[in-house]
C-alpha cells in the first residue's frame, strides 16, 4: 500500500519541505487556490492520505466550493475534499487522513472533525494540538493519537525544515496611546511580544517596556507606529526601527536572520533594533510586516524589504522569484523619482503608496495586485485601471486575498477574492456562493449611503471595515466568528453588502479601525477600545478565557483591559464595566483636534493659535506621509519630531494633557525639505 501527501503551496520555504518527502513511498501534490486540482489522484493503493497547509489560511485550497451539512457551512474543508474522501470511504476498507499543520485544537476545527468523523465510517482522522514542525520544541506528532509521522512522510531532511506551520498576527494585538505608549496582548510563545518572557498568552493589553530608548529624562520615548505580521512585531521608535519574533533560520546552506538585526540561529523576545542596511541618516516613517518579510520606509521616499523572499512569489520586490533569505535590508528598486508615502503588507503581497499613485508587488493568486490578471510580481509594477487616476489614493491597505485603496473624495475601491464578500460590491446572486476573483479595482460602495464619504480602510482577512465621515462603521466580508461586531450567532452567513454596525455605547462615533485576520478593532471618540472576533491566546484584550466563550468568540464589540505596571500613570478612563482603559483619544482624526489643514495652507506662517477643545472644532490633517513637524516648546525649549501618522496624534495631545504651554510648530516638506508652514499654539 502507498502513502499520499498533499502539500498547500503557500507554507513557508515549500521548496525544502517537498525535498524533505520520502519519494520513494510517498506520491505527494501541490495544491493552490489558482492551480486547479489534477484531473485524477484518486486510487485504491493508498491507505494514508495527508494533508499540510500552514494556519494562517483557516482552511486547505482542496477545492473552493462551500461544502453545506446540515445547514452548517463548513470552513476548514471544502467541497472537492469532502467529495474525494467519499470515494475512500466507499471502498469499505480502512484508511487514515493526516492534518498536518499548527494547533488545531479549537472548536471550529473539532466541530468539523466531529462532523466528518460521523459521515466518514471508515476513515481515521487524526490531527495536531500544537505545533507541528521540526523547530526547538515542535514535533511531527499528531496529538489525537499521540504517533509520529516523521517518519511515515519523510526523509532526514525534515530536521532543515526551521519553521512551524503556523503562527500569525490571529494571535496577537496592539495599540499606540496618546503618550507614545506601546501596549500588546494575545499569545507570548518564544516571547514574540517584546516584554522578554516566554508565555502562552497575555489576555490584556500591557506596555513594551523592554529594548526601547529613553530620553535624558529616563522616560521612554514614544512610539510612533506599529505593525503586527506574521511571526513578528515591528515598531518605530525616535525614528530608528525595532523588531520582535521569529528570526532564526536555515535556507538549507547557511544561518539566516528573518529580521535583519544581525542575530542568527535564535528567536528575539526583546524589541531589537535594527543597525544595518538601513540608511543611518534617514528615519523611519512607516514599517509593514508579512509572512517572513517586512517592508519598510524611510523619510526620503525609499523602500527597504527584508526576509524571505518566498519561491515565484518574489514578495520582497527585488526582481526576482528565486528563494532566497535576505539578511539585511536591502532598498528596493522603483522607477526614478517615485517616492514612498506609505506601505501595507498582506500575507506575501504589498501596496505601496508613492508620489505617482499605487505600486503592487509579490502573490497575486487572487487577483488583490489589482492588474486585471493573476500573475506573481517580483517588482512593483504601478496600477494605471480600476479607479479613476486623476484623483489622488490617500489610504491603502492590503488584507489576506484582498485589498483596497481610499480616494481623496471619499470613494473607496476594492480588488481580490470575493468568495465570502469583503470586496463590499454587493450579492453575487448564488446560494451558496461561489469563488468570486476580481483581479481589476472594482467601486465598493454596495450598502453605503451615497451621500456620505468614506474617510478610513482596513482589509483584512476575508472581511473589510470602514468608517465614514459622520463616524459610523460599516463592515462587510466573512462573518462566521463574529468578526463584524454584528451579534450575529456562530457561523452566521457572509456580508457582501456593507452593513452598519450598532453600537450600543455612550458614543457611537468611530476614528479608528484595525480588521486583523479575525480580530476586530475599534477606538471610539471617547478614547475607548473596543473588539470583537476569535478568542485565541487573548489576541481580543478583554481579560477572558477562551474556555468562557460557548463558541469561542465574541460577536459584539467588547471593551479590552489592560494591565498597568507599578509607576505608570496611564490616565484612565472607566468604560461601561468599569474596566480600566488608556485613554486614547489622541487617534482621533475628526473630533479633538484644531482647524489644521497641511495640503490647503488655510493657517497663515507665524499666526499663534489658540487651542480650542470644542468638539465642533474638527481638525483633518491630510497627506501627512508628505511632512515631519518639528515642535518646540518654547517654556522648556524641548523639542520632538514628528513625522507621519503620529502627528495627529501629538497635535491633539498638547491641549488635552499639556495645558498651559506654548508650543512652535514648523512643518517641513519631506521629498522637498522646504519649510512649508510655522505657527504657534497656545494651550
Amino acid at each position: 500500500m502507498k502513502t499520499q501527501l498533499f502539500v498547500n503551496n503557500d507554507i513557508p520555504l515549500k521548496n525544502i519541505f517537498i525535498e524533505a518527502i520520502d519519494t520513494s513511498k510517498v506520491d505527494y501534490i501541490e495544491l493552490s487556490k489558482s492551480i486547479p486540482l489534477p484531473e485524477s489522484f484518486f486510487s485504491v493503493d493508498y491507505n494514508r492520505i495527508g494533508v499540510v497547509w500552514h494556519n494562517t489560511y483557516l482552511n486547505i485550497s482542496f477545492g473552493n466550493k462551500l461544502y453545506v451539512n446540515d445547514n452548517y457551512n463548513f470552513w476548514y474543508f471544502k467541497k472537492e475534499f469532502i467529495e474525494y474522501l467519499t470515494l475512500y470511504n466507499n471502498l469499505n476498507v480502512p484508511i487514515i487522513v493526516d492534518l498536518i499543520t499548527c494547533s488545531l485544537n479549537n472548536k471550529i476545527f473539532v466541530t468539523e472533525v466531529n462532523i466528518l468523523k460521523n459521515i466518514f465510517k471508515n476513515i481515521t482522522i487524526e490531527y495536531s494540538l500544537n505545533k507541528t514542525g521540526s523547530v526547538i520544541n515542535s514535533d511531527w506528532i499528531m496529538e489525537s493519537n499521540n504517533v509520529s509521522i516523521k517518519d511515515i512522510y519523510f526523509n532526514n531532511k525534515i530536521d532543515d525544515y526551521p519553521f512551524t506551520l503556523g503562527g500569525s498576527s490571529l494571535l496577537f494585538n496592539a495599540v499606540i496611546t496618546y503618550d507614545g505608549g506601546l501596549y500588546l496582548c494575545g499569545g507570548n510563545d518564544n516571547g514574540i511580544l517584546g516584554f522578554g518572557y516566554n508565555t502562552d498568552r497575555e489576555p490584556s493589553f500591557k506596555r513594551v517596556i523592554n529594548g526601547l530608548p529613553r530620553d535624558e529624562c529616563g522616560k521612554l520615548k514614544r512610539v510612533t507606529a506599529v505593525s503586527c505580521g506574521f511571526f513578528a512585531i515591528g515598531l518605530i521608535c525616535d525614528g530608528d526601527l525595532y523588531l520582535t519574533g521569529i528570526n532564526g533560520g536555515s535556507d538549507g546552506t547557511d544561518t539566516v536572520s528573518i529580521l535583519g538585526l544581525n542575530i542568527y540561529d535564535q528567536n528575539v523576545s526583546i524589541f531589537t533594533k535594527v543597525t544595518t542596511g538601513l540608511p543611518k541618516d534617514q528615519r523611519v516613517i512607516d514599517v509593514s510586516i508579512g509572512v517572513l518579510f517586512q517592508m519598510v520606509v524611510t523619510c526620503d521616499g525609499s523602500l527597504y524589504s527584508c526576509g524571505l523572499n518566498t519561491l515565484d512569489i518574489g514578495n520582497l520586490g527585488l526582481g526576482t522569484f528565486v528563494q532566497t533569505f535576505i539578511s539585511i535590508y536591502t532598498k528596493v528598486p522603483l522607477p526614478d523619482g517615485v517616492k514612498v508615502k506609505s506601505v501595507s503588507c498582506g500575507l506575501k503581497s504589498t501596496l505601496i503608496l508613492t508620489t505617482d499613485g499605487v505600486y503592487v508587488c509579490g502573490d497575486n493568486k487572487d487577483g488583490k495586485l489589482g492588474l486585471g490578471d493573476l500573475i506573481n510580481r517580483s517588482s512593483f509594477v504601478k496600477v494605471t485601471t480600476g479607479y479613476p487616476q486623476h484623483i489622488n489614493v490617500i489610504d491603502i491597505s492590503c488584507g489576506a486575498r484582498h485589498s483596497g485603496v481610499l480616494l481623496c473624495d471619499g470613494t473607496f475601491y476594492t480588488c481580490g477574492d470575493n468568495t465570502f464578500g469583503p470586496l463590499g460590491i454587493g450579492p453575487n446572486g448564488l446560494n451558496p456562493p461561489s469563488m468570486d476573483i476580481y483581479a481589476t479595482f472594482m467601486k465598493a460602495d454596495s450598502g453605503v449611503p451615497s451621500c456620505k464619504k468614506v474617510i478610513g480602510i482596513s482589509c483584512g482577512t476575508d472581511y473589510t471595515d470602514i468608517i465614514l465621515e459622520d463616524g459610523s462603521l460599516y463592515v462587510c466580508g466573512e462573518n462566521a466568528f463574529g468578526n463584524l461586531g454584528l451579534g450575529t450567532a456562530f457561523f452566521a452567513p457572509s456580508e457582501f453588502s456593507f452593513k452598519q454596525v450598532t453600537l450600543n455605547l455612550d458614543c457611537k462615533k468611530v476614528v479608528a479601525i484595525n480588521a486583523e485576520f479575525f480580530a476586530n478593532s475599534i477606538i471610539l471618540c471617547d478614547g475607548t477600545m473596543y473588539t470583537c472576533g476569535i478568542e485565541n491566546a487573548g489576541t481580543l484584550g478583554q481579560s477572558i478565557e477562551s474556555s468562557d466563550l460557548p463558541d469561542n468568540f465574541v460577536s459584539v464589540f467588547s471593551p479590552v483591559s489592560f494591565t498597568f505596571e507599578q509607576g505608570e500613570d496611564p490616565i484612565p478612563l472607566i468604560c461601561s464595566d468599569n474596566k480600566s482603559c488608556i485613554d486614547l483619544r489622541a487617534l482621533s482624526l475628526n473630533e479633538w483636534n484644531y482647524i489644521m489643514y497641511i495640503n490647503k495652507n488655510i493657517i497663515p506662517c507665524d499666526k499663534t493659535i489658540k487651542a480650542n477643545c470644542s468638539k465642533t472644532n474638527v481638525s483633518i490633517i491630510s497627506n501627512y506621509q508628505n511632512y515631519k513637524v518639528i515642535i518646540k516648546n518654547v517654556n522648556t525649549c524641548c523639542e520632538e519630531v514628528i513625522m507621519g501618522n503620529p502627528l495627529k496624534i501629538y497635535l491633539s495631545s498638547l491641549k488635552l494633557f499639556k495645558p498651559y504651554n506654548t508650543y512652535k510648530v514648523k512643518i517641513v516638506d519631506l521629498f522637498n525639505n522646504i519649510i512649508k508652514n510655522t505657527f504657534k499654539i497656545v494651550t
